[in-house]
């Protein structure tokens, strides 16, 4: 006869203010040097707050003329960025795209 399992209950808050999670103390988890192409971005990890398993949650923002990511893709996941204020470029298989505020943008798992 087998032990019962035991639930392990994790307290996760049901909302929150974005604005006032502590941003991440690590700036990148990227290597030198790339990890220095990453100044001026200030990321805050919502979906770990929450237990999100099976997608990523981030609120970061940018100082003028700095980038939120090097080149990627991701196998599993689309990305998807919506923009609350400012405005960018977003690069897509060699193309910039202006996005402004309200704009969102989908990025499909692999592609560049």
């Amino acid at each position: 006869m087998s032990d019962p399992v035991t639930p392990v209950i994790v307290s996760t808050p049901l909302a929150v203010i974005a604005q006032d999670v502590t941003p991440r103390q690590k700036p990148s988890v990227y290597p030198p040097p790339f990890a220095a192409m990453m100044q001026g971005r200030q990321k805050r990890v919502l979906g770990d707050l929450f237990g999100l398993q099976n997608f990523g949650v981030n609120l970061t923002e940018l100082a003028p003329g700095a980038m939120s990511a090097l080149r990627h893709h991701h196998h599993t996941q689309d990305e998807f960025i919506y923009i609350l204020e400012g405005t960018g470029d977003a690069c897509h298989r060699c193309r910039r795209n202006l996005i402004k505020p309200r704009h969102v943008r989908r990025i499909c798992r692999r592609q560049w």
